[in-house]
């Protein structure tokens, strides 16, 4: 168990720096092109403006960091039966897709310029650590054995 604990620990500290320089990272890239981390509208997707939703025909209900199945579900439902051909359909879907593909590869290449798509993996990585080292030490207080509370 204190190993588990010492490892724990050591998770936690490594998780603290990777933050702390992903923090120090975020400023580098355009806030549109930032994760939202925070509140209703928390999102890691790149920010479009009302002009360019609209250039594309989106309706002004669509979200300002909208998914790619934000794009897709509004091709699927968004348009009108019968209101174009199924070749313009796919057309106008394809030309959505690649609309979001060129901005989201836009904000790929920020996280790799600034360093942050490894910082990312990082903290990935150490996130998933945590969670497992979490569930042993659980498995070890509530397990079969309960070898932490028997002792």
């Amino acid at each position: 168990m204190l190993a588990l604990l010492d490892s724990y620990r050591d998770t936690g500290v490594q998780l603290r720096e990777v933050e702390a320089a992903r923090a120090r990272m975020l400023p580098a890239i355009p806030l549109r092109f930032r994760p939202v981390t925070a509140g209703k509208g928390a999102s890691r997707w790149p920010e479009w403006t009302r002009a360019e939703l609209k250039a594309l025909g989106l309706p002004p209900s669509m979200p300002l960091r909208p998914s790619q199945t934000d794009f897709v579900l509004f091709s699927k439902y968004g348009a009108a039966p019968g209101s174009a051909s199924r070749v313009e359909a796919d057309r106008r879907h394809r030309v959505l897709l690649d609309a979001w593909h060129d901005r989201r590869n836009v904000q790929k290449e920020w996280f790799s310029r600034t360093g942050l798509d490894v910082i990312e993996r990082r903290r990935s990585g150490l996130l998933a650590d945590k969670h497992r080292i979490e569930r042993e030490l659980m498995a070890l207080m509530i397990g079969p054995d309960k070898a932490a509370t028997d002792a």
